[in-house]
């Protein structure tokens, strides 16, 4: 796994975002789905960022995936159920992502199966 370092993240453009996205250097695809996750007002292209990269090789990739579906629940109270949990199932397996899923489940629990 990639050695991850904290870096406070600010908004980006899209167009930042997806440059981000492409870079070959890990870090700054990770980066590029948080910001997106967080940030980007759009919850669909968000998650449809997070969809796309849980689709990859990388686990840390996939990690900031899972982590990137949580912040939009949380932040748009919204997510497209049933891709995510097509893509959870065929991943849960995979023992470094159980403590992610796990917590994108329980995020998923709190801000969407209990809305009022």
């Amino acid at each position: 796994m990639t050695e991850l370092i904290y870096e406070e993240l600010h908004p980006h453009s899209r167009d930042e975002i997806s440059m981000m996205l492409i870079s070959k250097d890990v870090n700054s695809r990770i980066k590029g789905i948080l910001v997106a996750s967080l940030f980007d007002p759009d919850s669909k292209w968000a998650t449809d960022v997070c969809i796309n990269a849980l689709k990859n090789d990388d686990l840390d990739i996939k990690i900031a995936a899972l982590t990137g579906l949580s912040h939009i629940v949380r932040i748009h109270g919204t997510l497209e159920l049933q891709a995510v949990t097509d893509l959870l199932r065929k991943m849960k397996t995979i023992s470094e992502l159980k403590g992610p899923i796990s917590d994108l489940m329980d995020d998923i629990d709190i801000f969407l199966q209990n809305r009022d």
